[in-house]
């Protein structure tokens, strides 16, 4: 299993701290997303977006509850928020 870890406001040797491969570009297919901060950046991103990222089975973990549930539903993720 690979895990990345992507955030512009942090420098790939702390994302490398967390156990995660930095990505500087939000490029590729993934099975599960962890929201974990509440950047502005990630806040104005709609959730289609971090859809479009994921795989067939899309896993969303919103440490920060900033996605609304109902329309994670509705995209086809399998949500839970901390």
């Amino acid at each position: 299993m690979d895990v990345y870890g992507y955030d512009p406001l942090l420098p790939d040797e702390v994302i490398e701290r967390f156990g995660a491969k930095p990505l500087p570009r939000l490029n590729i297919k993934v099975d599960a997303v962890i929201i974990a901060v509440a950047h502005s950046q990630f806040k104005t991103m709609p959730i289609e977006k971090i859809r479009e990222l994921m795989s067939d089975h899309p896993v969303l973990i919103d440490v920060r509850g900033m996605a609304d549930w109902e329309t994670a539903k509705t995209k086809g993720f399998y949500y839970r928020k901390l």
